[in-house]
């Protein structure tokens, strides 16, 4: 069974989450075993060519793939996302989804932090896209998000409790609610910038995407 760690805040409302030991992912079935997940996805092998999108869940993770996807074959037919080939989270490849061939440049996404990303990142200059959304409205996205999940792993409670617990940084609960959130959009590009440097690197906001995107090779 996979390694799911049930807690509550303190409201009363049920969190479950992926024990990593160093990082809480989203409650997800198909892996079996999340610690062994975090080494597998640092080994992952990348081509120089690849591109990485690295966000926050519900800052525009989707949006900025479906963009740089487009880019990166040089077209303007959006690819469909119910194909594995054309969407993969690098963070669940392995556990029922496999790694597309490495015979053309691929974009994947991640919600992990920079440090545990795969090695190749840094080894082979990949280029990684890093997007960062205003707080408030990541929250709001999120909650829905998470009372959308089918029975037990979503999130029950109210609006009000949510954003409470959301903004109880550095208190249990707080804590707890990494399940959802590991930290702060902005303390993750905090964690991201002192890695930077021997790396192709762009930052994005989102709110500024819609009206001026640009992408250079």
């Amino acid at each position: 069974m996979p390694q799911f760690e049930h807690v509550k805040d303190r409201y009363g409302n049920d969190l479950w989450y992926g024990d990593g030991g160093e990082v809480r992912f989203a409650a997800n079935p198909a892996i079996q075993d999340y610690r062994e997940q975090l080494k597998t996805i640092k080994e992952r092998r990348l081509r120089s060519d690849d591109v990485l999108i690295v966000g926050y869940p519900k800052s525009g993770n989707n949006w900025t793939h479906h963009v740089v996807s487009m880019l990166v074959a040089g077209t303007t037919e959006l690819p469909l996302m119910n194909e594995a080939d054309n969407f993969i989270f690098i963070d669940s490849c392995g556990a029922g989804r496999r790694l597309p061939p490495a015979d053309k440049p691929r974009v994947f996404t991640s919600h992990l932090r920079f440090r545990y990303l795969p090695r190749d990142v840094i080894e082979k200059k990949v280029k990684v896209v890093h997007i960062t959304r205003n707080p408030k409205d990541v929250f709001v996205s999120l909650y829905c998000h998470v009372r959308s999940v089918r029975p037990p792993l979503g999130y029950d409670g109210t609006w009000p409790q949510f954003f409470s617990v959301m903004l109880e940084q550095g208190r249990k609960d707080a804590q707890l609610c990494q399940a959802i959130v590991d930290t702060c959009v902005l303390s993750n590009m905090t964690v991201t910038r002192p890695h930077s440097e021997n790396h192709r690197e762009m930052f994005l906001y989102k709110e500024g995407t819609e009206d001026d995107f640009f992408y250079r090779k």
